[in-house]
């Protein structure tokens, strides 16, 4: 898509968005991580809706706008992990594919393809980390003291009982595992939820027809990599853990499969927008129900389930 002056504003102003975004997030508090959350946005927004070229100016612009503010190298390549390198993927396939790009098969061949690229960056990302932290004994007991200074806030403040906080410092040391492999798992559900939003902006705009989320189909080799990556992780040490961000962002990804199914079964019922909702707060309040989806999504990565149901999305 040709750069115009209109397309060139947008651009920057995408760019000043997202920097500001990421950059409120790392001043924390609740409405920093809100800004946060959403700073992906601009530049999802500027990549369905305004072109390749328009998406790397708004890129460029908030990785050295970031690059000013946290001169860590960790940090701004995560930023540009996280924040860039799937809306420019987006636009590029866009670019490449037009309209095509965002329906059925070809838009679940884009979700496999950046999740298990994500997620073997943000393996290789928390090794690194780790090995860079040594002198501090690593990621995990880092983790684990940003953790007990969380818990000694929310007691402080009230919002957390002395005793439920003295039974969570027992279990500090596998919480931190956890918080550390559920990396992947977050990371895309954000990348995921902000693209969705944009799609639903953007549906308006004459150059944007929007994907519905039932035409899902991922690709069937995802199935493969998970059974893989999900006996590496039970390996011991930092490679187990290395191997189960990488795990958690596949099954994040079956998960969006096995949501897509729901949105196809539930398309003509009545009670649409309940089931629906009902749904989505199950996945987000009940981790057993996100993982049932994400096999279900495996299922029918294999099996088709939407065809056998009657008819292809």
């Amino acid at each position: 898509m040709p750069v115009t002056q209109k397309t060139l504003m947008r651009a920057l102003l995408a760019g000043l968005a997202a920097a500001f975004g990421f950059m409120a997030l790392l001043g924390g508090g609740l409405l920093g991580m809100t800004f946060g959350l959403i700073s992906p946005l601009p530049l999802f927004f500027t990549a369905l809706t305004a072109g390749l070229t328009s998406t790397g100016i708004a890129t460029l612009l908030a990785f050295w706008l970031v690059s000013l503010q946290t001169p860590s190298v960790l940090s701004v390549g995560f930023f540009f992990l996280g924040m860039t390198l799937v809306p420019l993927f987006l636009a590029w396939r866009l670019e490449n594919r037009g309209l095509r790009a965002l329906s059925g098969k070809m838009l679940g061949r884009h979700l496999s393809t950046v999740s298990i690229v994500g997620g073997l960056v943000l393996a290789a990302g928390f090794l690194y980390l780790d090995r860079a932290l040594a002198g501090h004994g690593g990621v995990l007991p880092t983790v684990q003291m940003y953790v007990g200074a969380f818990l000694d806030m929310l007691v402080s403040n009230g919002g957390l009982d002395a005793r439920d906080a003295a039974d969570l410092r027992l279990r500090v040391g596998s919480l931190s595992a956890s918080l550390v492999a559920l990396t992947g798992s977050v990371w895309l559900t954000v990348m995921a939820l902000n693209a969705g939003l944009a799609a639903r902006i953007a549906k308006g705009s004459p150059t944007f027809d929007r994907a519905s989320m039932h035409m899902l189909m991922m690709a069937r080799w995802c199935t493969l990599l998970v059974l893989a990556f999900g006996i590496l992780s039970l390996s011991a040490g930092r490679a187990g853990l290395a191997m189960a961000i990488v795990a958690g962002t596949l099954l994040t990804a079956a998960a969006l499969q096995g949501l897509s199914v729901i949105h196809f079964i539930s398309k003509n019922l009545r009670y649409r927008g309940f089931l629906l909702t009902a749904v989505y707060g199950l996945c987000l309040l009940f981790n057993p129900a996100g993982l049932l989806l994400a096999l279900f999504g495996l299922a029918d990565s294999r099996l088709d389930l939407r065809q056998r149901l009657g008819g292809h999305p």
